[in-house]
């Protein structure tokens, strides 16, 4: 009797009112979900609905099994085959499978294999079962450019393929004759992975020409006998007993597996040649870190070590044993393990692999004349033999016994064992109870501590045993079976079952018996399927209780076609999307869409659009399109005021915009691709555009230049495979910052003074003319076509690109330089010709560490002598080929072997570095070279970064830290304190004396003892000490604190730092051997309790750096200090007390001074300094007097006081503005706002200010009424300026009640001094609260930058950094006022927030 099963096509709805979230799901994930299953049930899937009815035709999934099918009535025939292909519409495959049977004819099979590779196949499975042997493939399999994996079994393997993109060979029972592999070698030139089951074909397996061949898994029964395999990484051997095999060549391998399988219906056992061949194999696997073995490998070792035939020594690791623990086992693995001095983990599967049977052995042994009792019991009796094993493991006795026997045999035969892994495959031993694994466990633990090792035990009926090492998906399916209250108490069982839950793709929520937050639970469940997120329609009720805004963020994330779907989920849905401020519209065919997008489709969703402004809209023009529609749609999206705009023209590069597209005020970001008619009809009027990019247009001089001057506030611009104008002119664009140029043929001049960053990557030419950059702070040099650089290797292109290119990077402070344009400063190099020198800060290489880019490299950081940071890639970088260079020397009668040999030998060529980057040891040796090269040639720098790509994985178990050498290392522990540095010696032999070597000790004895100190010193075994730091209180310590002060000059510290926090000790002085010290260039003194009274004269001969804090300084101890130290640079101040002149005249190099005074530390009163160049200096309101700066560049001035009870009209006169007379030659000035308001006393007190020639100004004060006289009348007088800086910040400033006194006592009417002209400026208690509640008005900012631009007229750019005045939406207002402000003006004003609460002390 047959069942008929009913279909329920109406899915939208099941009985219980549940919606179908499987059909709602986009194409992607069902295509996915059918993957899994055969194409013949994937095409049942089309009865369920009419949605479902074309979705397996779209699957890129073909599977197609004509062999048997469980469950199914008939074979798959060639007819079904046929029909399927027919209807298939996918016009890509991505994975095809075909088991053939015996009826299926050849021509069939060829149409099949042609349609899978006509739809560009990456994954293909034949099983030809059913075909003749001398079955021939059509030409086009093998000359398939698609296929990355491939699978072929019973096939003879005879012709010349081509397979560019095959990473993944398998080939099974095929027939290969002499030239089947190397064809396929050459012919798979990223072949990665080869497996050859049972194949029959050459003696002899040469792998040497495959340099990309890293895994070989082979099964042989005879052939090959020989493997030659210099590249593999990873080797698994399996061979029968009578195959011999030899490996000639695996000198790279680094993980292998050696299995032998022992026929037992073959002739009887030579165990002869099985030892002879296991130990050849041995002696080719010495220096394998990772090592697997079976049973029948280690009972032959067995033998071999029961003869006495030596072993050799191995360097593995992790050693890998799948057998059963068996007297005819142990002999060999005890030796094996003794040979393995190395070894760290130890991994035992106790298998039911079979292996050589008891009776052979005992026959090989009889006939050698061994005696079988004697061999097994003197060592090994109680372990069981193979008959016996099976019944000792069924016994809990037993168990513990032949476990607790394998630990200590391990135990005894390893030294240096750190983790050991035992899994058992048996079942649970009889009369045992539930506590037997958990004795085990406890037995083992106590082994483990007796023996100091890791050991971890699993079995296949414990939990704990083998679910902590699953896949996360088959935890997930088993979650999934269970309710969820359940699987989230499995969030407790440790780090690793932690997020396993909230994972799992399943939901069983039962409210009726338990509370739970099921908002917060459904909210933060999200199910990943190929790298989609899909939120589960039953979260439908909580996603429309948020926000609209937030919903339309969610929709933003997909594309509008998608959008538009969510309408159907509910009615609350129904208008969400036609309300989102973002449109994106891809017409471009897509695999698995199932009919491409139309102009209807656009036309009609743009009707359905509500929105009133458009954030962000993507356009990729559809075919058969007219024009008119696409300037309909343009016209519609700048309508709705649109701010970010991407239109792709694939199909319509000569499309001309309409003049509204040219006249929209809300565009900020703008990118066109493949557009030739970049023709403005109009004047241009982008009046919000800042970013704007052109991918593959053809520009004109007028356009471009319509373009930049309809953009004012434009900052980035970016030209990409563009052609057009022969010069670019952004002269006139004062604020585009950013510039980048790829693989553009023009222009060849480029003139951008006010551009901060350039990028310029060239491929066809040479590189433009950098005319004027004379702003750039950071750029990017590379040159991509190598090829036709080689032609243009002469020199006066050497002369071009070297010297007048790196010309115009002279001031550049970060610069990027790639591969090709360093070979070709070492060409330069070696040709004598002249390098500019660089101000450049950072220096980032991308490059290869060869000798055609090292004399290069070498030059440009002896060019550089303000290096800090270097910043390294290596890799596989494509520069000039060796032969093009070494041609070029040829020419230029330069001797190649000169060059080279003499300095950078150490250094490979191009090809040896790519063989080099594989190996780890010679790639640590090129590191430490090129970290001494460079080492060697700059002297500023603080950091150096090296970046490596395609180095041996990390993950083999190596520590790489500890391979470094010993210079990097003492650099990384010179960075910690030396009480941190000190811990290091606990991680092993190597860093137990690291630390003592370093020449840097940083120690803060707060805390710790004085005994402490002197251990560690007398530890420290480096003779020289670059950095010595210390940081401790005097009390009951001046003795030791001599003693230490002592270690360090005795061992030449170069960097000396010193800080005594006590105020129990006054008056401490330095012993006098501190005062004769010739090698430290940086001393810094911290103290209050100090004195210097040097007795003796000074002798710091190499001192370069002075800081002194709280300390005690007469006049004569100065005049000593500062005649002893001639290299002086730096001189640091900062509340000293007891001088009075400051003398430096007889210190020619001191150029940077910093003082600061205050009421108790009044410090000098007289400075006289006609050397220095930066001057900061904070003073009280105690007089000091400059003397002479005559050479004096930059100053930063300002006064600590608030009460002006003592303020008469002379300390204005001589402390303030006869200052500024001494300043009238500085170019950088930074003034605080103290100072500012003593300006404004002076300004209302009609005092006459001196002119000054400032260029760049800094105003670090508040928005205040006090500050602005003062402010006015220093830009009045200061006509050269051309850049104004404001900090904004919040510090302290006099009172305006205070000001105000002041005013009334010298006659004169606050309200007139005051509301004059400045009215619209709060006081400075209305300040604070502002930036307490930071509800300043942007009027009141933007009132202030004019009052300022007012009072100057030579100025081109002012900055303005905001701390806490404004929130987001007045900072908005703000820079649009300060856009108006700048077309006004002809000013450049650059608003930014800063989140630095005080800047009043930075100095540079």
């Amino acid at each position: 009797m047959k069942t008929y099963h009913k279909i329920n096509r109406a899915m939208d709805s099941s009985v219980d009112g549940t919606v179908d979230i499987i059909s709602s799901m986009p194409q992607e994930i069902l295509h996915h979900i059918l993957s899994f299953i055969p194409t013949q049930f994937a095409i049942r899937t089309s009865a369920l609905s009419r949605g479902w009815r074309h979705i397996w035709c779209h699957t890129p999934f073909l599977d197609f099994d004509c062999s048997y099918i469980h469950g199914h009535r008939r074979q798959l025939t060639a007819r079904d085959i046929n029909q399927t292909i027919r209807s298939y519409r996918s016009p890509k495959v991505t994975s095809f499978h075909l088991s053939m049977s015996r009826n299926i004819r050849e021509h069939e099979i060829n149409s099949w294999i042609e349609f899978v590779l006509s739809r560009n196949v990456e994954k293909l499975s034949l099983v030809l079962d059913g075909l003749p042997n001398d079955h021939v493939l059509e030409k086009i399999f093998f000359l398939s450019s698609s296929l990355t994996q491939l699978c072929i079994r019973n096939f003879d393997m005879i012709a010349v393929v081509s397979w560019k993109s095959l990473r993944n060979l398998t080939l099974g029972e095929c027939n290969l004759n002499d030239e089947s592999i190397p064809n396929i070698l050459s012919g798979s030139p990223v072949l990665e992975t080869l497996e050859l089951d049972y194949c029959r074909g050459p003696q002899r397996l040469d792998l040497s020409k495959s340099r990309s061949l890293r895994r070989l898994v082979i099964y042989l029964r005879k052939e090959p006998t020989e493997i030659v395999a210099p590249h593999l990484h990873y080797l698994s051997l399996e061979s029968f007993n009578d195959g011999p095999c030899t490996l000639v060549d695996v000198s790279s391998l680094a993980e292998a597996r050696i299995h032998i399988v022992v026929d037992n219906y073959s002739p009887p056992l030579n165990l002869n040649f099985l030892q002879t061949m296991v130990l050849k194999l041995l002696a080719k696997l010495q220096n394998v870190k990772r090592l697997t073995f079976t049973g029948t490998v280690l009972q032959i070792l067995s033998l071999v070590e029961l003869r006495g035939v030596p072993f050799p020594t191995f360097k593995v690791e992790t050693l890998t044993v799948e057998t059963r623990f068996t007297r005819s086992v142990i002999p060999g693995l005890a030796r094996l393990l003794q040979n393995s001095p190395e070894l760290e983990k130890l991994i035992a599967h106790a298998t039911r692999l079979f292996g050589i049977p008891d009776r052979d052995l005992d026959r090989y042994m009889d006939s050698e004349s061994l005696n079988p009792d004697e061999c097994w019991r003197s060592k090994y009796e109680i372990f069981p033999t193979l008959l016996e094993f099976g019944s000792v493991m069924s016994c809990k006795d037993g168990t513990w016994k032949l476990m607790a026997s394998f630990m200590e045999m391990v135990m005894r035969n390893v030294k240096r064992l750190e983790t050991l892994v035992v899994g058992l495959e048996c079942n649970k031993p009889k009369g045992s109870d539930a506590r037997w694994f958990e004795e085990l466990l406890q037995m083992l633990q106590s082994l483990s501590n007796n023996n100091n090792n890791t050991h971890s035990v699993s079995q296949n009926y414990s939990i704990d045993a083998h679910l902590w090492n699953l896949p996360d998906a088959i935890l997930h399916f088993i979650l999934s079976a269970i309710p969820t209250k359940p699987t989230i108490k499995t969030s407790v069982l440790s780090k690793r079952w932690r997020h396993v839950w909230c994972e799992t793709p399943s939901l069983s929520l039962d409210t009726h018996r338990v509370t739970i937050n099921i908002d917060s639970c459904l909210l933060s469940f999200v199910i990943l399927v190929s790298g989609i997120t899909i939120f589960l329609m039953a979260f439908t009720p909580i996603l429309l209780s948020m926000p609209p805004e937030i919903l339309h963020h969610i929709l933003s994330f997909i594309r509008t076609q998608y959008a538009i779907r969510t309408s159907v989920l509910s009615r609350g849905w129904r208008h969400v999307w036609c309300e989102t401020p973002f449109l994106d519209f891809d017409c471009f065919h897509r695999y698995g869409i199932r009919r491409q997008l139309t102009a209807q489709d656009i036309s009609q969703t743009l009707i359905l659009y509500r929105a009133p402004k458009i954030t962000s809209c993507h356009l990729r023009m559809p075919r058969n399109l007219r024009e008119h529609e696409m300037n309909s749609w343009i016209e519609f999206v700048v309508s709705r005021n649109v701010e970010k705009l991407s239109l792709f023209f694939d199909c319509y590069p000569n499309h001309v915009f309409e003049k509204i597209f040219y006249l929209s005020s809300s565009l900020k970001q703008l990118c066109i691709w493949h557009c030739d008619m970049m023709i403005p009809g109009c004047t241009v009027s982008l009046k919000s555009l800042r970013k704007l990019k052109l991918w593959d247009c053809h520009l004109y001089d007028e356009s471009v230049a319509n373009i930049l001057s309809g953009s004012p506030v434009l900052e980035t611009l970016r030209l990409d495979y563009c052609t057009g104008p022969q010069r670019l002119d952004l002269s006139k664009s004062p604020s585009l910052r950013r510039l980048k140029i790829l693989w553009c043929p023009g222009p060849t001049e480029i003139v951008a003074p006010h551009v901060h960053y350039l990028s310029l990557s060239n491929s066809s030419e040479p590189p433009p003319t950098l005319v004027d950059v004379s702003s750039l702070t950071e750029a990017s040099i590379d040159i991509i076509d190598s090829v036709n650089l080689c032609r243009l290797l002469n020199a006066d292109f050497l002369q071009t690109m070297v010297l007048k290119m790196l010309a115009k990077l002279q001031n550049v402070k970060r610069l990027t330089f790639t591969g090709p344009i360093l070979e070709i400063l070492s060409l330069a190099e070696l040709h004598g010709v002249p390098f500019p020198t660089f101000k450049v800060e950072t220096l980032t290489v991308e490059t290869n560490f060869t000798r055609y880019v090292i004399p290069g490299l070498a030059r440009l950081l002896q060019n550089s002598p303000e290096l800090k940071m270097l910043i390294a890639h290596a890799g596989y970088q494509v520069g000039i080929q060796d032969r093009d260079l070494d041609r070029y020397m040829d020419s230029e009668g330069l001797n190649r072997d000169e060059c080279w040999r003499s300095k950078y030998e150490v250094f490979p060529t191009s090809l040896e570095f790519c063989r080099m980057i594989r190996c780890k040891d010679e790639m640590w040796k090129l590191m430490a070279s090129f970290m001494e090269m460079v080492i060697r040639n700059v002297k500023t720098l603080e950091t150096l970064v090296v970046g490596l790509e395609y180095v041996v994985n990390p993950t083999d178990g190596h520590d790489f830290i500890s391979s470094l050498p010993d210079a990097i290392l003492h650099l990384i522990l010179s960075s910690i304190p030396t009480k941190s540095a000190i811990r290091t010696s606990a991680l092993s032999k190597r860093w137990r004396h690291v630390w003592s070597e370093t020449p840097s000790l940083s120690i803060d004895s707060h805390r710790v003892v004085a005994r402490s100190i002197n251990k560690t010193l007398s530890t420290f075994s480096s003779p020289k000490v670059a950095t010595f730091h210390l940081r401790t209180c005097l009390a009951n310590r001046i003795q030791h604190v001599d003693t230490w002060i002592e270690f360090a000059v005795n061992r030449h510290a170069e960097k000396l730092s010193l800080e005594f926090r006590d105020t129990r000790v006054r008056d401490y002085d330095f012993p006098d051997s501190f005062y004769a010290n010739s090698t430290v260039k940086e001393l810094l003194i911290e103290s209050g309790s100090v004195v210097m009274k040097p007795k003796r004269d000074v002798s710091w001969t190499s001192l370069k750096s002075l800081s002194l804090s709280y300390c005690k300084l007469s006049d004569d101890a100065l005049v000593k200090i500062l005649s002893g130290c001639p290299l002086l640079e730096s001189l640091e101040l900062m509340f000293c007390d007891e001088f009075r002149c400051l003398d430096l005249s007889r210190s020619p190099r001191v150029v940077r001074l910093e003082i600061d005074r205050s009421d108790w530390f009044l410090g000098p009163t007289e400075i006289v300094a006609p050397h220095v160049h930066c001057l900061r200096l904070r003073h009280s309101r105690l007089p000091c007097r400059l003397v002479d700066v005559s050479c004096l560049k930059e100053a930063n001035l300002n006064i600590y006081f608030c009460d002006l009870g003592t303020l008469t009209g002379d300390f204005l006169q001589g402390n303030v503005v006869k200052m500024l007379a001494k300043l009238q030659n500085v170019e950088k000035l930074t003034v605080g706002a103290t100072f500012l308001q003593m300006l404004s006393l002076a300004a209302l007190c009609d005092v006459r200010f001196p002119t000054l020639k400032v260029e760049c100004l800094t105003l670090e004060t508040m928005i205040v009424r006090s500050v602005v006289p003062g402010i006015t009348r220093l830009l009045q007088n200061s006509p050269a300026l051309r850049k104004l800086t404001i900090h904004t910040v919040k510090c302290s400033i006099i009172s305006e009640a205070h000001l105000n006194s002041y005013l009334r006592s010298h006659s004169l009417n606050q309200r007139q001094c005051w509301r004059s002209k400045d009215t619209a400026f709060p006081g400075s208690m209305e300040t604070i609260s502002m930036l307490v509640g930071k509800y300043a008005e942007s009027n009141l900012v933007a009132s202030f930058v004019e009052r300022l631009l007012r009072s100057t007229r030579s100025l081109e750019t002012m900055v303005v950094l905001l701390v806490g005045y404004l929130d987001a939406s007045g900072f908005e207002e703000l820079v649009a006022m300060a856009t108006r402000l700048s077309h006004k003006r002809n000013v450049f004003i650059s608003i930014k927030q800063s989140h630095v609460q005080n800047v009043s002390n930075t100095f540079s």
